[in-house]
């Protein structure tokens, strides 16, 4: 790193001090026994002044090194009206002329506005993915499964991919990329799948892979179908409670009706067989019948009702 020699300028009148480098120290100029200037450093309370230039000529304008390991000055070391441009370390060794421009001067060194580093972008985001996810399938071959990831960054802000795979993002720096396999929205097999997800910044710096686990469950089984007459009969009672527009009234006495075959199906005396099968043959799609010409019941609610009793009665032998 160098500094800039500014302007032609002609031996300098004064003395001049530069603010504190990284070491602490403050660089100045000082005249002893009005014969010529020489540069010196002391702590930032005025202790320990040292001497680092000791010539005949002046030494002046020193200024430090933006990570405090140089200074820079000027100097007139060099002949009368050939003021050039010096850099030496912090205990005045390796003076060195870097301007080197004969019968001409050069002055008022000045080495700059710092470079700051540090502000170079070499942070990855922060990456936020799910906890580990359960689902039940939805066919023989899995489920679909959503999701939603983050991600947050010092510089450039924050940005999500949406469950519809859509990336939103603040209006803060640069962009944000989140990229995930297998994608939310994925039809996931039955069984454990990872998802690895990444975010890079617009700097380029990546974060992840960030993984979390799918685990797609078998659906259930199905419930047993009804065989038995009483199996039968108690699916015939839930099907017309569930029914949509039949009058509570209706439901009730049909309801009752049926509860009554029951208790005469819960014991093994063949008459009450006979009583059943006349109750569901006579009784019940009597009631039936009389609902669909009132229209609380339509013809495929009724027709349905019909066919289930029926089935019933061919259980019992009728």
């Amino acid at each position: 790193m160098l500094p800039s020699a500014v302007s032609n300028q002609q031996q300098p009148q004064s003395a001049f001090a530069t603010f504190p480098g990284e070491n602490g120290k403050i660089a100045f100029v000082k005249n002893i026994g009005g014969v010529n200037y020489d540069i010196y450093v002391m702590n930032s309370n005025g202790s320990e002044q040292t001497r680092l230039t000791d010539n005949p000529a002046n030494d002046f304008y020193p200024d430090w090194s933006p990570d405090g390991t140089k200074i820079v000055f000027w100097s007139d070391r060099d002949g009368t009206n050939n003021g050039e441009i010096y850099i030496m370390n912090p205990d005045g060794s390796e003076q060195t002329n870097i301007s080197n421009y004969p019968g001409r001067t050069d002055g008022h060194p000045d080495w700059g506005t710092a470079t700051d580093q540090s502000s170079e972008d070499i942070t990855p985001p922060g990456l936020t993915v799910p906890e580990d996810m359960v689902v039940e399938a939805t066919s023989e071959q899995g489920a679909e499964v959503m999701y939603n990831v983050s991600a947050e960054d010092d510089v450039d802000g924050a940005a999500i991919l949406e469950e519809d795979n859509t990336l939103s993002q603040d209006d803060v720096g640069g962009a944000i990329d989140i990229s995930c396999d297998p994608p939310s929205g994925s039809e996931f097999p039955i069984g454990e799948t990872i998802v690895d997800c990444t975010a890079t910044d617009a700097a380029g710096n990546v974060a992840g892979p960030e993984s979390f686990t799918v685990t797609v469950n078998p659906p259930p089984p199905p419930p047993p179908t009804p065989t038995t007459p009483r199996e039968l009969i108690e699916k015939l009672i839930t099907d017309i409670e569930n029914l949509e527009g039949f009058p509570e009234g209706a439901k009730t006495r049909i309801v009752a009706l049926l509860e009554r075959v029951l208790v005469l199906l819960s014991d093994d005396n063949t008459r009450n067989d006979a009583s059943a099968c006349n109750m569901l043959g006579g009784a019940f799609m009597n009631q039936v019948n009389a609902n669909e010409r009132q229209d609380t019941l339509t013809e495929d609610q009724a027709g349905d009702l019909r066919t289930q009793a029926q089935d019933i009665r061919n259980e019992l032998d009728c």
